[in-house]
């Protein structure tokens, strides 16, 4: 009775039920990893699919290998038949053999595997020649298995170079971000406030540190221009000096000087710090530390080479170094007190504020039409407040 149940034509004959089993234990191993390096059959130290003893490639390798077994076992003669093998094979190119290539790093082990499904087919229309339909001949066979090996080999080339591309630009942007990092580090280390510029010179995010040297504590100002900040004067020289990089300027860097307005239309005379740079994408950005001089010398000399010509550079670095003039008007006093018989008395000083890039009097502690030669300190379009 046993010996009619076995001759009995079955469904599924005991070598496909033994592939199953074992793709289904391969499928519950690879679904059950948390990592690509976990153990594929036995959970065992000793077993030689065990991570602490093989490398992350070598593990890729030999699960790409067994899942290509399986798919090999597939075609064999106690798991499909002649005239399944044929049609079976395209339904491993589509689950098998092309979606295994991402587990293939070198394409000498793709080619390693997939000739043994032309070693497996060929044998297979060579031997069961008999058993094949008449419209599948041996060259028919052979021809078509060559064509979806190369077809397999192509997919895996473009695959691998596809990962390797994507692998390279996630580290080339891993270094971006990383110097980007390195030189706002060291940006806010000098400077009061650094800020990230778009194309268009227009803030990508709001910078506190900015808003509070301007006086807007509450106000955003991310997509905002740098130049609105700016005097009407310094507006078109600024934003050439911001634009004169092109694309093959080796050092694109560079530093000067340059004046902002806060809320009270009060002048900071300031220096900018400026790295241009370039996004994964193409659009150029700027990254510009701002600094702070107007009540202490600025870090950028007049004869740096990093400094530009600017007809607003020495007024600017007078107006911050000498805010006031001071004038000693002892001998004045001593003249009064001779003629009047009187003892001298102390020397006294008239106080000027001196706004040096429209040349006037702001302010002032005394009359100065009676100090004597402050005419000659002036030209005369020169005007008082």
């Amino acid at each position: 009775m046993d010996g009619h149940l076995w001759e009995e034509p079955r469904q599924q004959n005991h070598g496909a039920q033994i592939t199953y089993l074992g793709l289904l234990a391969l499928a519950r191993r690879l679904y059950g990893a948390s990592k690509i390096c976990t153990n594929l059959f036995v959970p065992d130290s000793r077993s030689v699919f065990n991570p602490a003893r093989l490398d992350k490639l070598a593990c890729i390798h030999a699960r790409y290998g067994v899942i290509m077994l399986f798919g090999v076992s597939f075609l064999s003669p106690w798991h499909t038949t002649p005239n399944q093998a044929f049609t079976f094979n395209f339904f491993l190119v589509v689950f098998f053999r092309v979606p295994g290539a991402i587990l293939c790093t070198r394409l000498i082990w793709a080619l390693l595997f997939n000739s043994l499904y032309l070693a497996m087919m060929t044998t297979r229309v060579l031997t069961e020649s008999e058993d094949f339909p008449p419209t599948l001949k041996p060259d028919v066979v052979i021809i078509t298995e060559c064509l979806i090996c190369t077809l397999v080999l192509v997919c895996t080339m473009a695959l691998h170079g596809l990962l390797s591309r994507r692998a390279e630009m996630n580290l080339h942007r891993k270094n971006a971000n990383t110097q980007l990092s390195a030189a706002q580090s060291l940006l806010r280390l000098t400077c009061d406030a650094v800020v990230e510029l778009d194309g268009d010179l227009c803030l990508t995010k709001h910078c506190p540190e900015l808003a509070a040297m301007l006086l807007k504590g509450r106000c955003n100002l991310e997509g905002k221009k740098l130049t609105e900040f700016m005097p009407p004067m310094e507006v078109l020289r600024a934003e050439e000096n911001l634009r004169r990089f092109s694309d093959d300027d080796p050092e694109p860097a560079q530093a000067f000087h340059t004046r902002l307005v806060d809320s009270i239309s009060s002048r900071l005379c300031i220096e900018l710090f400026q790295v241009q740079y370039k996004e994964m994408d193409g659009r150029h950005c700027h990254l510009v530390g701002i600094r702070d001089f107007t009540d202490s010398p600025g870090l950028l000399a007049a004869n740096s080479e990093m400094s530009l010509a600017d007809p607003f550079e020495e007024p600017l670095r007078w107006q911050s170094s000498v805010p006031f003039v001071e004038v000693d008007v002892e001998s004045t006093s001593t003249a009064s007190a001779s003629s009047g018989g009187e003892e001298p008395r102390g020397a006294k000083k008239v106080f000027l504020e001196i706004d040096m890039t429209d040349m006037r009097v702001q302010a002032a502690s005394a009359p100065v039409d009676a100090v004597v030669g402050l005419t000659a300190q002036f030209t005369q379009n020169a005007h008082v407040a």
